[in-house]
């Protein structure tokens, strides 16, 4: 996930501010693109890159998963949700095979429950690329490179401590109901977890460090429900992109 948030953020921070900066923008714009083509272009180029980039990284700590136990056989650890997604493909795949290519069809089961359960992380991660990419498209088409990174770095970790703020300033006004100066923290601490992203969703510890397992398709409805969530507040941060980028001056 950081590896292709810090592309992103870098990619759209220099990419979409320079070509306006230095007046890129207004040869292509000559051209039959219109400004919403451009800034939804520039942004759908660099979050495949991203993706890219967050795939391959993935696929190198899959595997680096897959070999360590050979390296540190102490470490007894046992991840129940490529063993639940194996026992829901084999079955499908064995009565699809003949008895010859049995072996190989486990194998490729193996493998493709492996892949699935441990793409959903993948998919959780990237929707926090998605997000923050969004808004720092959006930044692009009105402030430079700095003051892009700055406020981005800022978003990241309000989106984490917001709703921690909220939780705590829910429990002082608890205590003190009467105290003015705690229910105005409490209005603004519930107005910044309204406005900033919900990043703590996107993150795989409450998943990954738990008392008991969880189940793979429970955890891949609430990864479908984050990545809904990370969809829409996409498009409503390109819908700002794209009302700031229409009354921007090229010339």
């Amino acid at each position: 996930m950081l590896g292709g948030l810090v592309f992103g953020v870098l990619a759209a921070s220099i990419s979409i501010n320079e070509e306006i900066e230095g007046r890129t923008a207004i040869t292509l714009m000559s051209k039959p693109v219109t400004r919403r083509q451009f800034l939804i272009g520039k942004f759908l180029g660099i979050m495949l890159a991203a993706l890219a980039l967050t795939l391959l990284i993935g696929w190198s700590m899959n595997w680096a998963l897959h070999v360590q136990p050979n390296f540190n056989p102490l470490d007894e650890v046992f991840d129940p949700m490529p063993a639940q997604a194996q026992e829901a493909i084999k079955p499908r795949l064995l009565r699809l095979a003949s008895a010859e290519i049995g072996p190989l069809v486990n194998g490729i089961a193996m493998y493709s429950g492996d892949a699935l359960a441990n793409g959903l992380g993948t998919l959780l991660g990237f929707g926090k690329v998605m997000v923050l990419l969004a808004i720092a498209a959006t930044l692009a088409t009105r402030m430079p490179m700095i003051t892009n990174l700055v406020i981005c770095l800022g978003v990241f970790f309000l989106g984490h401590l917001a709703p921690v703020l909220n939780r705590v300033s829910e429990q002082l006004k608890q205590r003190s109901p009467g105290n003015t100066a705690f229910s105005l923290v409490n209005f603004l601490t519930q107005l910044l977890e309204t406005i900033t992203p919900a990043l703590e969703y996107f993150d795989m510890g409450p998943a990954i460090i738990r008392d008991t397992p969880m189940n793979l398709w429970a955890f891949a409805a609430y990864v479908g429900s984050i990545s809904l969530y990370a969809i829409v507040y996409t498009a409503i941060a390109m819908l700002f992109g794209l009302i700031l980028f229409e009354d921007r001056d090229l010339a």
